[in-house]
Order: structure tokens, then C-alpha cells, then sequence
């Protein structure tokens, strides 16, 4: 369920990033500076992180079930 939470807050992050990217570069300024590479490096470490912990309990689910 973590996972789940750790994945919609990186997901949350690159939405930022993208409409920072957007603003940045409608306002004729260097689109990848401000906090358009900080969301996107932190949406990318919690996705990761998501999918590990998700990937994790899955296996651990499962592990539990078999016989």
C-alpha cells in the first residue's frame, strides 16, 4: 500500500515538472532551470521507489499463498 503512495507522489512530481517545463518555456526562460529538473529527478526516485515496494509485496504475497 506504501508503494502505491510512494508511485502517486512521484507521478504528483512529474506533473509539476511538466508544467514548470511548459511555464518555463511559454515565458521565453531557460525550460530546464528553476524546479523543473529537481520534481523530475524526485518524481523519478519515487516511482522507482514505488514500483520496488510494490514489486516487493507482491512477491512476498505470493510467497505467503504458495504451497
Amino acid at each position: 500500500m506504501i508503494g502505491c503512495v510512494f508511485i502517486a507522489i512521484g507521478i504528483l512530481s512529474l506533473i509539476i515538472s511538466s508544467f514548470s517545463y511548459d511555464w518555463r518555456a511559454f515565458t521565453n526562460k531557460k525550460a530546464w532551470g528553476g524546479k523543473t529538473l529537481p520534481n523530475l529527478k524526485r518524481g523519478l526516485f519515487f516511482i522507482i521507489l514505488g514500483a520496488i515496494l510494490v514489486a516487493i509485496d507482491l512477491f512476498l504475497i505470493t510467497k505467503q499463498f504458495s504451497i
